[in-house]
């Protein structure tokens, strides 16, 4: 009952019309923000020093997400605007802006949006930078780049990057390669494209409901206290073994599996490439598929759990978020599409995936290492 009251009063408070109250009375506008949000201790700075002065008579009514109630709140608020769910977000009379970037910038439009519901004559002549929109926070001004949008890259580039990395481990590689031989032998390149490619697709599939399954955990846990810290940990682990792996070991070689696993995976792949087509060898296709889906997880363990905890932290709508798992899995299956490519041109080049194989643990531990730091010291640093 207290959660209804809570959403509903909250409902009327931002359905008031600010704008017509009058200029000497106190003004309120609405931010949800975070504690571990820098642009909301940013713009935070910024109401209380800046704007406090200039316009004394404006006062902002904070909500903060770790309120169980507010979370819920903005989730139904955020989604039927269609809106990322960003922090800051600030609601200024019927105008909503998502992110602090500067108070020279973000600051100044939102001076000028106030001054306007309070009828003020501070900023008769002001103009609002041609710049600024509702996404200012979003911005970023680069040397000779100019100003970017770093919203619009800064997760699909770590999507890119992370995916193509997890892709390149020995777990998976050596079935896929196995595939690739045994079905050579049978002198059908026809086969060779059904059979690998029905690998493939499922492999991708399989993999892609695994990185939403891991980003629904999050979203549904929700303890970002406790669980953020632990994945910075497990991030930390993983960029130290794929950085050992490197100096020590040739890369190329998968940790996870016995021997005696291997022989059981190659019998049934050799049985599969001899049958005639048929359902059952489709679905025993399947289940390889998910057999090395299950061995690579816990080959690249640490990488998908980070990236989709990163999703998390960043609140994107669920438009968005199928659109970073998609990148992320396109990349992630990148290395069996260049296998396949050697394959269906030349085998003798096949021996030159493990060389990127070994590179990919190089960058992967280095990556890994600095997303532990973040989750652990600074997480604010990954909310973009």
């Amino acid at each position: 009952m207290k959660k209804i009251f809570f959403i509903l009063g909250l409902a009327l408070w931002l359905m008031l019309p600010v704008a017509a109250i009058a200029s000497n009375d106190v003004i309120e506008f609405s931010a949800f923000t975070r504690d571990d949000c820098s642009h909301c201790v940013e713009l935070k700075e910024f109401l209380e020093t800046d704007f406090a002065e200039r316009l004394p008579n404006v006062q902002p009514k904070y909500y903060d997400l770790a309120d169980p109630d507010t979370y819920d709140f903005f989730t139904e608020f955020t989604g039927e605007n269609d809106l990322p769910r960003a922090t800051p977000t600030i609601l200024i009379g019927d105008r909503i802006l998502q992110g602090f970037e500067s108070a020279e910038t973000t600051g100044e439009y939102m001076i000028e949006l106030a001054s306007q519901l309070t009828e003020s004559s501070y900023f008769e002549d002001y103009e609002a930078p041609t710049s600024n929109n509702d996404d200012d926070g979003l911005l970023i001004h680069l040397p000779w780049l100019g100003t970017i949008d770093f919203q619009d890259y800064s997760i699909p580039v770590l999507a890119i990057i992370l995916g193509f990395v997890d892709g390149f481990n020995p777990c998976a590689m050596w079935v896929l390669v196995m595939f690739l031989v045994f079905l050579s032998q049978t002198g059908s390149r026809k086969k060779m494209l059904i059979l690998a490619g029905i690998f493939i697709a499922a492999e991708t599939i399989m993999y892609y409901l695994i990185l939403n399954f891991w980003y629904t955990t999050w979203d549904f846990v929700k303890l970002d206290q406790i669980v953020t810290p632990i994945i910075g940990v497990v991030s930390i682990g993983a960029g130290a073994f794929f950085l050992w792996e490197f100096f020590r070991n040739k890369g190329d070689e998968c940790k996870v599996t016995t021997s005696k696993h291997k022989d059981r995976i190659t019998e049934k792949i050799k049985k599969m490439v001899n049958s005639p087509l048929s359902i059952g060898v489709f679905f025993s296709i399947l289940g390889v598929a998910f057999s090395v889906n299950i061995i690579e997880f816990a080959c690249s363990i640490g990488i998908p759990q980070a990236f989709t905890k990163v999703l998390e932290l960043n609140y994107v709508n669920s438009l968005m978020r199928q659109v970073y798992i998609l990148i992320y899995t396109l990349f992630y299956m990148i290395d069996d599409l260049i296998v396949f490519g050697i394959a269906i041109w030349s085998f003798k080049y096949l021996h030159l995936t493990t060389k990127y194989t070994r590179y990919c643990l190089l960058i992967g531990g280095i990556v890994m290492l600095l997303l532990g730091y973040f989750f652990v010291f600074d997480p604010s640093k990954l909310i973009f």
